[in-house]
C-alpha cells in the first residue's frame, strides 16, 4: 500500500519567499541510517552527540571540530585564568560560573579548578590568537578515560559501539580559528576507539568553512554574509558534503539537483525549553521527493543532521544568513539521489542570551548549559535526538 504523505502546513505563519512552515513530520525512516555531521561549534556538537547516542548513530561528519569534552577537562599544561576577568566580555568557560550559573565545573573525574579559576577560552582550538599554545596540552587518552568514565555512570552510550562505525573528518589549510592539531585530536579518538575515519586534513586551502564545488566565495577567501559571499561556503572543487555522505554510508548513487520545494521550514517549539536556544523561528529539514511517499510503515530512507556553527545559524547577522547552509551546503543534492533526510537545526537565543557565545548562536561547546551538555540528558542533545526520533517514527497513514 502506497500512501502519499501530506506534510501538514502551520497555518498562522506569515505566507513569504521561504520554504513551507510544517511541523517535523513522522516518517518511518529507517532506525539503522542515522548520521550527523557540523561545522564549528555544529562540529563539536556532532562529536559529543556521536559518542553519546554510538549504539544508535552510523558516525559522524566534523568540519573542523574538537574532540571530546576538551573545554571541561583540565590538562597539566593547561593555563588557569581568574573569573572575574571574564565578566566584562560575557565569556563562559569551563570552572567560571561568573557569567553563567548553568556552566560546568572542570571535570572532577581529572583535576577540578581551584575556585575563582577556569580554563582559557579556545583552549582546545586556538580560536583566539595565543590560545592556539594550548593546543598541544590536550591528551587524547585522557579524554578517553573520561568517556569511559561517563559512559560507566550511564550518561553516554558503551565506548564499543564506535568500533566499525565510521567518521570523516575534515580541516582546511587555512583555517585560523581550529589550528594545526585541533582536529587531529578528535580523528585520534575515533581512531583509538576503532573507528573507521577519513581525515582531510589541511589538505585544501579552505578558511574555516565547508568546501563545495563551486558554490560559494573564492577558496580560502572570506565571505561577509551576504548571499555571492556566504561566510562558510567556499568554491574549492571540493564536494565536502558529498565527501563526507559518502563515507558515513559507503557506495551512493551520483547527486542530482535539489528540489526547492523539497525544502522545508519545521516548527522547533515542540524540542525546545529554557535553555536549549532552539530558533522560534523554525528549522529546516530537506525530505527527498521518495521520502514523501510512504510504503505502509517503512520509507526506506536515512537520516542525516547538519548543525551550523557560531554565527552561522538563519538568524544571524540579522536574518541575512537564512538558508545558506540548508539550501547550499551541497547536502541535498546527494539527499534526493539517494533518499536521505537531512534535518538542519537552527539556534537563535535572541533576547535570551547570556553568554557572548550564546548571542552568536553557538552550540554548546564547554558546558554553558551544565555538566551533562555532552550527554545524552544534555539539553542541545535531547532535542535533536526527539527530531530524529520523531523522523523515525512510523507515520500516521
Amino acid at each position: 500500500v502506497v500512501v502519499v504523505l501530506l506534510l501538514t502546513t502551520t497555518s498562522s505563519h506569515k505566507e513569504s519567499l521561504e520554504p513551507k512552515f510544517i511541523s517535523l513530520p513522522a516518517l518511518g525512516a529507517e532506525k539503522n541510517g542515522v548520521t550527523i555531521s557540523g561545522i564549528s561549534s555544529g562540529a563539536d556538537f556532532a562529536v559529543y552527540f556521536s559518542v553519546a547516542h554510538s549504539a544508535t548513530t552510523l558516525g559522524a561528519g566534523v568540519f573542523a571540530g574538537n574532540v571530546y569534552r576538551c573545554y571541561t577537562t583540565r590538562f597539566p599544561g593547561d593555563v588557569l585564568i581568574d573569573c572575574n576577568t571574564l565578566t566584562s566580555s560575557r565569556v563562559s568557560t569551563a570552572g567560571c560560573m561568573d557569567v553563567d550559573t548553568q556552566q560546568a565545573p572542570c571535570d572532577s573525574f581529572i583535576s577540578s579548578c581551584p575556585p575563582g579559576k577556569g580554563l582559557v577560552v579556545s583552549k582546545c582550538q586556538g580560536c583566539a590568537g595565543p590560545q592556539s599554545n594550548y593546543i598541544s596540552a590536550v591528551n587524547v587518552t585522557t579524554l578517553i578515560r573520561v568517556a569511559a568514565h561517563r559512559a560507566s555512570l550511564g550518561y553516554i552510550d558503551a565506548l564499543s559501539n564506535i568500533n566499525n562505525k565510521r567518521y570523516y573528518l575534515y580541516r582546511g589549510s587555512k583555517d585560523i580559528c581550529y589550528k594545526v592539531g585541533s582536529v587531529d585530536h578528535a580523528a585520534e579518538f575515533y581512531e583509538r576507539l576503532n573507528g573507521v575515519v577519513k581525515f582531510v586534513n589541511s589538505t585544501i586551502p579552505s578558511l574555516h568553512s565547508i568546501p563545495t564545488l563551486n558554490d560559494g566565495t573564492p577558496c580560502g577567501t572570506e565571505g561577509n554574509y551576504t548571499y555571492n559571499a556566504p561566510h562558510g561556503l567556499e568554491a574549492c572543487n571540493y564536494d565536502g558534503a558529498g565527501e563526507c555522505l559518502q563515507h558515513l554510508y559507503g557506495s551512493l548513487r551520483s547527486p542530482v539537483s535539489p528540489i526547492n520545494s523539497n525544502l522545508f521550514k519545521f516548527n522547533q517549539s515542540e524540542f525546545n525549553n529554557e535553555h536549549t536556544g532552539l530558533d522560534m523561528d523554525g528549522g529546516y529539514v530537506y525530505i527527498p521527493t521518495f521520502c514523501q511517499t510512504q510504503q505502509e510503515n517503512n520509507c526506506n530512507c536515512k537520516v542525516h543532521v547538519f548543525v551550523h556553527g557560531c554565527g552561522m545559524s538563519a538568524a544571524s547577522h540579522n536574518n541575512d544568513f537564512g538558508t545558506t547552509y540548508a539550501a547550499r551546503g551541497g547536502f541535498n543534492r546527494w539527499a534526493e539521489s539517494n533518499n536521505i533526510i537531512v534535518v538542519y537545526p537552527q539556534l537563535h537565543y535572541g533576547n535570551k542570551a547570556v553568554t557572548a557565545a550564546e548571542e552568536d548562536d553557538c552550540w554548546d561547546q564547554g558546558g554553558a548549559t551544565g555538566d551533562l551538555f555532552s550527554d545524552k540528558e544534555g539539553v542541545q542533545v535531547v532535542a535533536v535526538k526527539q527530531m530524529i526520533d520523531r523522523l523515525l517514527s512510523p507515520p500516521t497513514l
